[in-house]
């Protein structure tokens, strides 16, 4: 139905030939997803109690989760699509790993640990968009071989640092791993420099 939708009014501006992840029917489970997070927002904010609050999102995420697996059964989880069923499953997920972090973090006070965390946070959205820079730049340029034959950068250092010794899929990991800890180095440094970035 999604696909169809795409094709019938965005016909030749797809990402795909067949369908679009950001297409119109795609958009409004991802609208849900925002939602999702809004109101447990809200609700993280409100003057319940610590339990309360961590109660509520517990039922509420293993509800979403629940309805999302069964869901799956006749509306297929689907993330290319963001289909509803996708939206109930890692909605459910998202609002039990936030309950828990909550608990740990906030009810009982344990923040030692979620100093890496704090680090990334604090510059959320300039690592987010240096990330993406930085993957645009590895993808795009185009690193000759032979007089005839040419790879991308990213390949060249996922094949040569990671794949090579590691594997395909174990290489996959420890690439975006390393990456992570990249990204992570420079939230390190604009931290210790007291320069926070936001929107």
């Amino acid at each position: 139905m999604t696909g169809y939708v795409d094709r019938l009014l965005l016909n030749g501006h797809l990402y795909t030939n067949t369908w679009d992840p950001e297409g119109l029917l795609s958009t409004l489970p991802a609208v849900a997803t925002a939602l999702i997070g809004v109101l447990a927002g809200q609700h993280l904010m409100s003057n319940c109690k610590p339990q309360t609050k961590t109660v509520d999102l517990l039922f509420f995420g293993s509800v979403s989760l629940a309805t999302g697996s069964l869901w799956d059964f006749s509306f297929p989880i689907n993330k290319n699509l963001w289909t509803s069923s996708y939206v109930a499953l890692t909605g459910g997920i998202a609002l039990i790993l936030l309950a828990t972090c909550f608990f740990i973090i906030d009810a009982k006070g344990h923040r030692a640990w979620t100093k890496p965390l704090t680090i990334l946070g604090l510059n959320a959205i300039f690592i987010y968009v240096l990330s993406e820079i930085g993957n645009l730049t590895l993808t795009y340029a185009i690193i000759p071989l032979t007089e005839n034959t040419s790879a991308s950068l990213k390949s060249l250092v996922y094949d040569r640092l990671f794949a090579s010794w590691a594997g395909p899929l174990q290489g996959s990991i420890v690439y975006a791993l390393a990456y992570l800890g990249f990204c992570w180095a420079i939230a390190t440094i604009l931290y210790r420099k007291r320069i926070f970035l936001k929107v």
